[in-house]
């Protein structure tokens, strides 16, 4: 693993540790150069199938499938492939080339965890440090708008990639 990636793992895994301290985390981080995914789609695929093998989950948080960054969407259409019937939901990336568009999925949080939030992300992806875009008003900004689409104060807002209802039959 190269010293980018392994920087890339050391930042996913404090991150996660800290946005979700109280679940059982498992990271697998593959030898992916950043913007070549698409070269790397097979073995992408090969470790999402392990993962489905291993465990039934009952949401997958995943890329919006029309996110502006490459990686990212082929790794929704992946994810897609995998787990037709599993929801999924897009999760937001902040970056400079983000659409703001209507999302139709919300958790409304409290002040204090968007603050938390954003502090967390500033912490651990310092990698990202020198982007223009990676800062707290930025983040407490988003946060806002999306509060204020769903009548809360802050929320995170989703894209529903998919949902599968089973209504009860007569």
């Amino acid at each position: 693993m190269s010293g980018e990636e392994s920087r890339c793992e050391i930042e996913e895994r404090h991150a996660l540790a800290a946005l979700c301290s109280n679940a059982d985390i498992e990271l697998s981080v593959l030898d992916v150069p950043a913007g070549h995914a698409m070269l790397y789609r097979n073995e992408i695929g090969g470790a999402l199938e392990s993962f489905r093998r291993r465990c039934t989950p009952d949401v997958l948080f995943v890329p919006q499938r029309e996110s502006a960054d490459e990686d990212h969407r082929v790794l929704a259409e992946v994810a897609a492939g995998l787990f037709p019937q599993h929801l999924r939901l897009g999760y937001e990336v902040l970056t400079s080339e983000a659409e703001l568009s209507r999302l139709t999925i919300y958790q409304p949080l409290t002040r204090r965890v968007a603050e938390e939030k954003a502090r967390i992300l500033l912490k651990h992806y310092s990698s990202l440090s020198d982007r223009e875009w990676f800062d707290e008003q930025a983040f407490i900004g988003l946060a806002r708008l999306r509060g204020v689409q769903c009548h809360n104060q802050y929320a995170e807002a989703f894209s529903a990639q998919s949902a599968v209802v089973h209504f009860d039959q007569p």
